[in-house]
């Protein structure tokens, strides 16, 4: 049963003052099905998950401050075409801040569950469980809280059996837990870990199908390990091996029953240890069946964070940040980055690449494949020259499946179509980089607008091209590669 609770209404002036600030931000043509959104407060604004449900695009949105971990959380509910149709506040009770709305599921065809972190006044660490109609109606809300205040929380599931899993950290690099509860806050299973093999933090866990087991994978661990854990007693079965130097953040249902995924990022541990994106598909068992890494540059990483891997119709969704500095500060630094998207087939190859944006600091935290083939993108946009620092607006995308969304740069001739290839900067003085991201071993040409071929170079991954020689004015590249691979653009040179 659920007790009733009641949607927060605000009054009429407040509720019109609001909801024409959210379509002013949400303007769209509403003849697309593919958009490009904004949500712009004077806080810290970030969302971690979405679903679609129902014909709508369901999105938590957290605003407030990062370094006090102190949100607002609302939904959203868009249209096919992004309009906006409905919001909900989640409002926070007194004696409570929250950390945010970390996660969304479907319990069913009309109920979603929101998952949210929080504290309490005297510091203990808690669960928000919150059951909401497809209406925006609050059917159940509810609040566990532990006698435990240094507790983090990095991957929450619903298993097999509808329960949901959560896991997390009780002493930062010390003591791992995991906790299951149904899907109505009560304890159903609680156990901890101590850490004995120099891991830092259990990243993530999915249900084992037929086998009665979870795996539960380790961050930063020296030794490359994960748990097989016994779902009914919560004991450790095994300790088992990914693949060394990877880091897993995400484990994701595989296509069948027998497998599934792994999304994080591989190092490449030489002098300057970049990361790439990578995955992994596992068996059952824990056995690596195929690992597939991709270095989108030689000198700079591509960064996974969270939630950025997704399946639908045997296609697969997977997103990161291009061009993250080891040693830039996370996520308030002045660095352009991309948001880089690829959608490739399950063995790993590629069928397309993406990079939006690029004009501040991007990072995606959640990549939602959907049931048009395309995708929709929720990333963080930080711009040091805003005058309110410290602070993100949340970017809202959504690509059709050959990832176009209106709004791209597309002129009447081939050289202005989308590419697959990032060319930066645009116009260029001295140097120009032509990011190839998954393609490798491509061949470039740049010509004059008089058909003279002017540079000649094989690319066999990224590089920076010098045209400090070149005279000023507009220039042709092509590029080919394998497979009947050809892209054409224009540059400027100042």
């Amino acid at each position: 049963m659920y007790r009733g609770l009641t949607k927060r209404v605000l009054s009429n002036g407040k509720a019109a003052l609001f909801f024409m600030q959210i379509l002013f931000l949400f303007n769209v043509n509403s003849f697309s099905q593919t958009f490009e959104k904004w949500y712009v407060t004077e806080n810290d604004d970030i969302a971690y998950d979405a679903v679609e449900f129902d014909q709508y695009y369901i999105i938590t949105i957290n605003s407030g401050s990062y370094f006090d971990e102190n949100f607002d959380s609302k939904l959203i509910k868009l249209n096919l075409n992004g309009e906006l149709i409905d919001s909900l506040n989640i409002v926070i009770p007194e004696g409570y801040k929250l950390y945010s709305t970390f996660r969304l599921f479907l319990l069913n065809d009309t109920i979603l569950l929101t998952i949210s972190p929080l504290e309490n006044n005297i510091g203990e660490n808690g669960i928000r469980f919150t059951h909401i109609s497809k209406f925006f109606d609050i059917l159940y809300d509810t609040i566990v809280c532990d006698a435990v205040t240094t507790r983090q929380y990095y991957d929450f599931i619903i298993d097999n059996d509808s329960n949901v899993v959560i896991v997390g950290t009780n002493t930062w690099f010390e003591e791992f837990f995991i906790s299951v509860y149904d899907i109505f806050g009560n304890t159903l299973g609680y156990n901890t870990y101590t850490d004995t093999q120099t891991g830092y933090l259990p990243s993530t866990i999915i249900d084992i199908p037929g086998r009665n087991v979870y795996h539960m994978f380790i961050y930063w661990s020296d030794d490359d390990y994960f748990f097989e854990i016994n779902k009914e007693t919560l004991e450790i079965e095994s300790i088992l091996q990914y693949p060394i130097y990877f880091l897993p953040r995400n484990a994701v249902k595989g296509l069948t029953d027998s497998s599934y995924f792994l999304a994080g990022k591989q190092c490449t541990y030489n002098i300057n240890a970049w990361w790439k994106l990578s995955f992994v598909e596992m068996n059952n068992f824990g056995d690596s069946i195929n690992q597939s890494s991709y270095l989108v540059s030689p000198d700079t990483n591509s960064f996974y964070s969270y939630n950025s891997f997704d399946i639908y119709n045997e296609k697969i969704y997977f997103g990161g940040t291009y061009n993250f500095d080891n040693a830039a500060a996370f996520p308030f630094s002045a660095e352009y980055r991309w948001i880089f998207i690829n959608k490739l087939n399950p063995d790993g190859s590629i069928i397309w690449q993406r990079f939006y944006k690029g004009d501040a600091n991007y990072v995606p935290y959640k990549v939602l494949a959907t049931t048009d083939g395309g995708a929709l993108i929720l990333s963080t946009k930080y711009d040091w020259n805003d005058p309110i620092p410290n602070q993100r607006d949340l970017h809202i995308l959504k690509v059709d499946s050959t990832g176009w969304y209106e709004g791209m740069t597309i002129g009447e001739t081939e050289y202005d179509q989308p590419k697959q290839i990032l060319v930066y900067p645009n116009p260029a003085k001295d140097k120009i980089n032509f990011v190839t991201g998954f393609y490798n071993n491509l061949n470039l040409k740049i010509y004059n607008l008089q058909g003279v071929e002017v540079i000649s170079k094989h690319l066999p991954h990224t590089q920076t091209i010098e045209v400090s020689h070149l005279h000023k004015g507009t220039y042709i590249y092509l590029l080919t590669g394998e497979n009947g691979f050809i892209e054409k653009g224009k540059f400027i040179k100042e």
